[in-house]
């Protein structure tokens, strides 16, 4: 935070290092409110991207190192691209890094930390708006330092010697309230001298400037970063650590800096006679003594601390008493574009014996910096007993530096009463101060009642050579008074009289005009300001006596330079009174050089032939001349003032003599437009020897510009057929240059577009004499149709150079060029085929509609066009022509068509129509007719018998006779197929032309009937080859049922079991099955099974089947599977025969056997309960489990457990779980029953079931 803008206000600059907050921002401070702007700190990041966080690298502090008001950075680190320090200056474009602020050897090389870096304006110098900088840092055990100061462009560094313990120092600012920084060094106060060199020392004095006082600081601890500033608005620099506990928390510390008193301030002086003088002193921070001042622009700025203010002064009365003088200041300020302190803006000072305060003003701008401008003196009964108003003024010295003194003073003062005592006025009067600042006129006058007036004259020598300034030789003093009821004498009144004036004058002599000073009045004109017209120069008396006729000659002198000066003389006097003045008019005439021209009216020239004058230029002055610039002063473009050669005038080098001249030339040069001409001539010149001012002298010419004409301008042979020759027609051409002479080198031949389709003959010859005339005669043969055809008649011919009237023998080339246009035109038709020169129609189908085509013609000639039909060849014809009468530059249509009833691809005819004078191109018509002819093979199809519901197919050859591949799997369309048939071309889907595809029939019957049709076609989109038919017989699949879907028996071993299986048929279509059986073990009695219709009077069983076992135990299983030979499906039949083991000692036991469920509510369900099932035999037991249930709805019922399913068996040894639950059902009561696990070779086992069903209401 600091000043960055230089307004006096605090700035916040908020730095983004890698970007990502949307750059670095500058918030500046207003009166209210606040606003942030992008600003530019690139640079500067880079020299920051390292800071505490990562290391002590690098360090920054701001001051005003330019003394331009606005806070700089200066970075300090250990090592990298910025040499150790860099300075980075606030511009209006951001921070910028200074190079010539940039000190590479600012600190010692490969330093471990930065040192600890201040800034302070420390010595109070010229500069004090620029920031010095203190450097301390320690090395190895071994302290280092060094003060730069600051010049506003660079920093001047010098060591600190004497620093051999290991204490550097930190903390600058002013401590002791002497008004200049200290640098806290290990528990001290260190003073810190003016300027290098620096000795640190015990005693401050001799080779010491740096020495230090005991003063013990508050201690933070370890800190990370530290910073100086008054933290309690006190004037005292106090210390703000800030101690990081990570790099994202930490705490601030400040140390207030205690009020220790003032060091090196004057006490008390006694004089040799014992007088003494006391001074007491407070702090700028005390409101008794200081006021801060109102907020002011830039460059100025409010100073808010500086060094302790005397606030009393106190002298010895001689009695043993004191005579004491309070102060009080307001308003210091520094400027800041290096001027330094401006001061106080007031000082006031109170004096305790008479109780007068006196107020003092103080300008603070430049350049009146520190310049009364008022002084007041006020009793404390508030009468001002006296007040001084002062007026400063300044003029530019030669050097550009400011002179500043007080051009007018006034003071007034008043008796205790407040009635008015005096006032006297003090002026420095008009002109009354010269470049040296030695006042040559002043007045003062005294008034209260009577009046005086004193005049002082004073006459200085300024001696710049050996430079004694302001040596006074004379001083004349007038004094006046006018006493209250007097007459006043009447002002002075200044007059000239008798003048005399020599003018014009020819240079180098000056005009002139002398006039005798008088004075009329009762006054003296103690001084006089003499006012001259502009270029003139005036000297006169300086003073005139009242009632004097003759005060002395004033003389007017022209300037240097040719030319008429003039305005108004005037002398004013001083006392103010009667201006003399008088109008003036003074002509200084150049040297004279004049022209003698051997013609000035040339009469009618020709054309461009540099036509002229050989004037001769003679000196008649008294001085030699240089002839400087030879030009066209003024006349038409082309005109040429010849620069000159050996022995005529050349310009920067001819010298004449007085009464010598020289020759050159001026002429039209390339002059060609005729008409009547004014032109001048001018020579420049110079004073030899005299080269500041160039003179001109002019020579003014009068000629006419003629030339050859023709008699028209063009010639039009209007329409003219195509290779016809038209009428022949003429023109005239005439010399009209009657002062010209003869034109010369005449040429008359045809240029331009188209020159051959012209013929051209003259009677000129090859000259033409001034006034004659001869005749062309041309005529036109178009070779092309075309309108504008033209061409040019190129006339060319040289004028001689005119000189003085006569034939100078001199030619110019083509000074005459003549283009006379000849045009007409080619008349015809052209028939231009806009259109494409080939035209392709839609492909179409076989059978579509017509299509047409448009070919398109612009007539290119100049007369209406017709064209006729051109012949066409079917399937092409003319379906329109517009082509009639169809004006130049129009277009016109001719449609043409094309059926579509003849197949044929890319097929072509070209035509060109007739009727143009220029047939059009031949255009050709391309068209397609597509077609694609299906045809079949074989054409007959018989499916025979099929039953109802099922599906038949058989295939195809579909083939394509057209001319284009055809998608029949798309365009599947069937005409005249018959119910019970459908045709598949899915695999049809590009056939080409005489290639083929298959397509599928398929008969699926509905009923038991017979089918079939003929003359199938595909729904081409052309026409058919041939078509094909179909014939087939449908009949009822029969329907076949299992009684049972298993077959299941049991015997006990040696017994084998036996079990049967059965079909029904349930339609009227006998069938026979075909079994087959998927068991090895098991013996099937027949594979076939006879299946008779079924009919309402019954039938429809099958013959039955039996299935034999082993005769060992075991159990035995298989699937029988068939087919039926008049279709439908064959249901499964699954077969498990069981052969039972002999009766052993095999035993079912149960745990528990008996379970309770205690109380159930109506229509619910209980929690299962386990029961296990042990077989502790050495068979397998095949197990079935009976439940018991009850009459009033109760029940108990197996849910889950491990035990096999009824009729399965259970391993010897093992054991299974069976879970139970009680299902109560809607009656109230209780429940009691057996579960009952039972098998044919084991005992059956029983477990006891009982519970409760509770009164309530059935859900």
């Amino acid at each position: 935070m600091a000043d960055f803008n230089g307004d006096g206000r605090d700035d916040i600059l908020a730095v983004d290092k890698n970007g990502s907050k949307g750059g670095s921002r500058l918030c500046t401070g207003v009166a209210t409110g606040g606003g942030c702007i992008a600003y530019d700190t690139s640079e500067f990041v880079l020299a920051t991207l390292t800071d505490w966080e990562s290391g002590p690298n690098i360090k920054k502090v701001t001051g005003d190192f330019n003394g331009d008001g606005r806070a700089d950075f200066l970075i300090t680190e250990k090592s990298g691209a910025w040499s150790d320090a860099s300075v980075f200056l606030s511009t209006d474009q951001g921070l910028v890094r200074s190079t010539p602020m940039g000190q590479t050897n600012f600190f010692l090389p490969v330093i471990p930390d930065p040192g600890t870096t201040v800034l302070s304006d420390q010595n109070g110098d010229p500069y004090d708006s620029y920031s010095d900088v203190l450097e301390s840092h320690v090395l190895n055990g071994v302290a280092s330092g060094k003060v730069c100061r600051s010049t506003g462009v660079s920093l001047s560094c010098s060591p600190i010697q004497g620093l051999t313990s290991g204490i550097g120092f930190s903390n600058v600012g002013d401590f002791d309230a002497d008004g200049r920084a200290d640098a806290y060094r290990g528990g001290a106060v260190c003073q810190v001298g003016d300027s290098a060199p620096y000795q640190l020392g015990d005693t401050y004095g001799g080779s010491v400037n740096i020495a230090c006082r005991a003063w013990t600081p508050a201690s933070p601890g370890t800190a990370t970063a530290s910073y100086v500033g008054d933290f309690n608005g006190d004037g005292i620099p106090d210390r703000a650590y800030y101690i990081a506990a990570s790099n994202s928390a930490g705490s601030w510390y400040v140390a207030l800096t205690g009020n220790g008193g003032s060091s090196d301030l004057l006490e008390s002086v006694t004089d040799g006679e014992g007088h003494q003088t006391q001074f007491s002193y407070k702090r700028m921070d005390d409101a008794s003594v200081y006021t801060r001042g109102a907020d002011v622009a830039w460059p100025l700025r409010n100073v808010v601390s500086g060094p302790p203010l005397v606030a009393q002064r106190r002298v010895a009365n001689g009695q043993g008493g004191w005579l004491s003088t309070d102060y009080r200041y307001q308003g210091l300020r520094s400027n800041q574009q290096g001027l330094g302190s401006v001061g106080f803006e007031t000082i006031q000072s109170t004096d305790a014996s008479t109780g007068v305060t006196t107020l003092s003003r103080f300008k603070q701008d430049d350049p009146f910096i520190g310049m009364p401008v008022q002084t007041r003196a006020t009793q404390a009964n508030g009468v001002v007993l006296s007040q001084v108003d002062i007026t400063p003024a300044s003029f530019a010295t030669t050097g550009g530096a400011l002179f500043t003194y007080t051009s007018s003073s006034t003071s007034a003062t008043r008796d205790l009463d407040n009635s008015a005592m005096t006032t006297r006025t003090t002026q420095v009067n008009p002109n009354g101060i010269d470049a040296f600042g030695n006042i040559t006129s002043s007045s003062e006058t005294v008034s209260g009642g009577d009046s005086f007036t004193t005049t002082t004259t004073n006459s200085y020598d300024n001696l710049q050579g050996s430079w004694l300034i302001g040596l006074l030789r004379k001083t004349v003093v007038a004094k006046s008074a006018q006493q209250a009821g007097d007459v006043a004498a009447t002002p002075s009144a200044l007059t000239f009289s008798a003048c005399n004036t020599s003018s014009p004058a020819a240079l180098p002599a000056l005009a002139w005009m002398s006039c005798t000073l008088g004075n009329t009045g009762q006054t003296v004109a103690a001084s006089i300001a003499y006012a001259a017209p502009a270029g003139m120069t005036v000297t006169g008396p300086v003073n005139c006596s009242a009632n004097t006729a003759d005060c002395g000659a004033v003389v007017l002198t022209s300037g240097a330079a040719a030319g008429t000066y003039s305005g108004t003389l005037s002398a004013t006097p001083s006392p103010a009174g009667g201006v003399a003045s008088k109008a003036v008019s003074l002509t200084v005439a150049p040297p004279p050089l004049v022209f003698v021209p051997a013609a000035t009216q040339w009469g009618t020239i020709g054309a461009a032939s540099d036509s002229g004058d050989w004037p001769t230029i003679k000196n008649n002055s008294s001085v030699s001349l240089l002839i400087t610039a030879h030009t066209t002063a003024a006349g038409p473009a082309g005109m040429w003032s010849w620069q000159g050669q050996a022995g005529y005038c050349v310009p920067g080098s001819t010298v004449l003599a007085p009464g010598a001249s020289c020759q050159t030339f001026f002429g039209t040069g390339g002059l060609a437009t005729p008409g009547s001409y004014a032109a001048t001539d001018q020579i420049g010149y110079q004073v030899v020897g005299a080269t500041g001012t160039t003179y001109t002298v002019q020579q003014n010419y009068a000629f006419s510009l003629a030339s050859t004409t023709p008699s028209v301008g063009s010639l039009s042979f209007g329409n003219v057929p195509v290779n016809t020759t038209s009428t022949a027609q003429s023109l005239t051409l005439t010399n009209n240059a009657t002062n010209g002479g003869t034109l010369a080198n005449l040429s008359i031949a045809l240029s331009g577009t188209k020159p051959g389709d012209f013929a051209l003959t003259h009677t000129c010859g090859t000259a033409l004499a001034a006034g004659a005339a001869c005749t062309v005669t041309v005529s036109f043969k178009p070779t092309a149709i075309a309108n504008g055809i033209g061409a040019s008649v190129q006339v060319l011919g040289s004028y001689p150079r005119m000189q003085g009237g006569a034939d100078g023998g001199i030619q110019r080339a083509n000074g005459v060029n003549l283009s006379i246009s000849v045009s007409g035109n080619g008349t015809g038709t052209i028939a231009t085929l806009t259109s494409a020169a080939s035209l392709t129609m839609p492909a179409t189908w076989y059978g579509g509609g017509t299509q047409t085509v448009t070919a398109t013609y612009r007539n290119d000639g100049n007369l209406p066009m017709s064209l006729g039909s051109p012949a066409l060849a079917a399937p092409l014809s003319v379906a329109s022509n517009g082509c009639s009468a169809v004006a130049a530059g129009a277009s016109c249509n001719l449609v043409i068509a094309a059926t579509t009833n003849v197949p044929g691809i890319n097929q072509s005819q070209a035509f060109a129509p007739s009727g143009a004078t220029t047939a059009p191109v031949a255009t050709t018509v391309t068209w397609t007719t597509q077609s694609a002819v299906p045809r079949w093979n074989p054409t007959s199809l018989a499916f025979g018998n099929v039953g109802v519901g099922a599906s038949a197919s058989q295939n195809l050859t579909l083939v394509n006779d057209g001319n284009v591949a055809y998608n029949w799997a798309a365009n599947s369309g069937i005409a005249n197929l018959p119910a019970g048939f459908s045709v598949n071309t899915g695999g049809c889907g590009n056939v080409a032309p005489g290639g083929s595809c298959t397509a599928t029939v398929s008969f699926t019957p509905s009923a038991a009937t017979s089918y079939g049709g003929s003359g199938i076609s595909m729904s081409a989109v052309s026409y058919n080859s041939n078509t094909f038919s179909v014939s087939g017989t449908g009949y009822v699949i029969p329907v076949l049922t299992a009684p049972s879907t298993s077959v299941s028996a049991t015997s006990t071993a040696p017994t084998p079991a036996v079990g049967y299986a059965i079909y029904i048929n349930s339609t009227p279509t006998p069938t026979t099955l075909n079994l087959s059986f998927s068991s090895s073990s098991l013996t099937l009695g027949s594979t076939t099974m006879t299946c008779p219709a079924w009919s309402a009077l019954g039938g429809g069983y099958c013959s039955g089947v039996r299935i034999d076992s082993p005769a060992t135990a075991g159990t035995y299983t298989g699937t029988i599977t068939g087919t039926s030979s008049m279709g439908g499906s064959v249901p499964p039949i699954s077969v498990t025969l069981t052969v039972l083991p002999a009766p052993s000692n095999t035993t079912i036991t149960l745990s528990p056997t008996a379970l309770d469920y205690g109380a159930q509510g109506l229509d619910r369900t209980s929690v299962a309960k386990t029961v296990t099932v042990s077989n502790t035999g050495s068979a397998p037991a095949p197990m079935t489990t009976v439940f018991p249930s009850g009459s009033g709805g109760w029940s108990f019922e197996r849910q889950g457990g491990t035990c096999p399913v009824d009729g399965q068996q259970l391993a010897a040894g093992a054991s299974c779980t069976l879970g139970v639950v009680f299902v109560t059902g809607c009656t109230s009561g209780s429940a009691a029953g057996d579960l009952k696990v039972q098998g044919a070779n084991f005992t059956t086992a029983t477990a006891r079931l009982t519970g409760t069903i509770k009164t309530g209401k059935c859900t």
